[in-house]
């Protein structure tokens, strides 16, 4: 054999093992176990906005039947509005209530004349002046078979929460065991929102003193009312204050069976106005404002809060429904819709 037929078989020789080296390299690389970082998106649970809650389309009813003591039976029909699967808790159970200084001892009752018009109005079977509020109700005597309880004239004020916040000293409050990002104890971070603080923590109005206060949760309505030595009113003492009379039990609306009109509740505008304006549209007792203005919050029980009423924000079509039904919502969530009284 040539020298030159040698070389040419040495190089395809040559070239032939650097081949076979390639794919044995090529082989263990794509064989060999490393360690891969996998991404994978956070899926977090969606939480629907106050907003949203109150036009959700998913609708269950829930009919319960309560008694007052000795009669009259009043029964009350609870819708809850909401997404069947994203419905925050209205309270963790076992979470203490928040426990606040009590308010000074109030004596004089002046109601002021933009509430009253330089009219004062009585309640119907009785009257208590309590810490600067007006309670009417029916104490279990006279001429009237009923549970006993007083139940404020009037929604609670803007000006009238300003008062118990600065005599409180009370500036925040924690939240940390309501996992609902829009879980609030008062929001005064709405443009709209009537409430305030300064820098020194002082709580003010920042507009309508008189109209009933707003963006306040259950809780910190609880709390008032605690303070006050009374509670949130069940949905069978706020529609028996609203609704039941001596001739029909459960009237449509407060004032009776006639519709909605302006000269009986505020419906169907932007914004609410001053609280007690409607003489026509009280309640048999003598209670304002309970069809429109503002909802009011009711306790279902201790883990349950919702709200009735209807508000400014109904029309005359849906006013008689909200004034029927309670619709659920988590208690710590402040809403623009909802005020809130008193019973005791």
């Amino acid at each position: 054999m040539s020298n030159r037929n040698k070389s040419q078989t040495g190089l395809m020789i040559f070239l032939l093992v650097l081949l076979l080296m390639a794919m044995l390299l090529f082989f263990l690389l794509s064989t060999r176990d490393t360690d891969t970082e996998i991404f994978a998106p956070t899926v977090r649970p969606t939480l629907l906005t106050p907003e949203q809650s109150a036009t959700a389309t998913h609708t269950a009813t829930v009919t319960a039947t309560g008694t007052a003591s000795p009669s009259p039976t009043v029964t009350h029909t609870v819708t809850v509005t909401s997404s069947p699967t994203l419905l925050p808790p209205t309270l963790i159970l076992d979470t203490p209530a928040p426990e606040l200084p009590p308010l000074p001892p109030v004596v004089a009752v002046n109601i002021p004349a933009a509430i009253t018009g330089g009219v004062r109005h009585y309640g119907r079977y009785g009257e208590l002046q309590d810490s600067g509020h007006i309670m009417v109700g029916f104490p279990a005597a006279g001429n009237i078979s009923s549970a006993a309880f007083y139940i404020d004239m009037y929604e609670v004020t803007n000006a009238q929460l300003v008062t118990y916040l600065n005599a409180s000293r009370l500036t925040s409050i924690s939240l940390d065991y309501w996992p609902s990002e829009f879980a609030k104890w008062i929001d005064t971070f709405k443009p709209e929102a009537p409430l305030k603080q300064d820098d020194n923590g002082n709580w003010y109005v920042q507009r309508g003193d008189h109209s009933p206060a707003r963006w306040v949760s259950a809780l910190a309505a609880r709390a008032y009312c605690a303070n006050r030595g009374g509670r949130l009113p069940t949905p069978e003492e706020w529609k028996q204050a609203a609704l039941w009379s001596e001739e029909n039990p459960l009237r449509p609306f407060p004032w009776g069976a006639a519709p909605p009109d302006k000269t009986r509740a505020w419906f169907g505008e932007k914004e609410p106005t001053t609280v007690g304006q409607y003489v026509e549209g009280r309640s048999w007792i003598g209670v304002f404002d309970m069809a429109g203005n503002l909802a009011e919050w009711v306790q279902i029980d201790e883990n349950t809060f919702g709200y009735i009423g209807g508000s400014f924000e109904d029309d005359a079509a849906t006013l008689e429904k909200a004034v029927q039904n309670v619709t659920f919502v988590d208690a710590s969530w402040a809403l623009p819709n909802v005020g809130f009284r008193c019973v005791k």
